[in-house]
């Protein structure tokens, strides 16, 4: 791991650290409890298998008006539009199923 690596994992667990516990504000204070979080393999992570599904959800409810142009209306260039959001959406599901592995592996 190199030192940028470890520097945001460690600040990642003092965010949360601060997270669970506000009002406690030292490093020296917070090592208990994330000595406990980190045993239990709580961690704050930006992004993450919920990012990716808020992102999927997003994108499906962006495209339905193009989806009714293309179906309802038979307005043709809606289809790129829609072939485009489905493109992301698989993108998404792919992101969610590379986090999700990686949070089953440290746990």
């Amino acid at each position: 791991m190199t030192r940028s690596v470890r520097r945001r994992i460690a600040d990642d667990r003092l965010r949360i650290v601060r997270t669970l516990v506000p009002g406690r504000g030292t490093e020296s204070q917070l090592a208990d409890v994330e000595v406990h979080c980190a045993s239990r393999g709580i961690y704050h992570q930006e992004g993450g298998v919920m990012k990716s599904v808020d992102q999927i959800k997003a994108i499906l409810e962006s495209m339905q008006p193009d989806i009714e142009k293309l179906e309802m209306k038979g307005v043709k260039a809606a289809a790129p539009r829609v072939r485009k959001a489905l493109m992301d959406i698989s993108k998404a599901c792919k992101e969610g199923r590379k986090e999700a592995l990686e949070i089953r592996d440290r746990i």
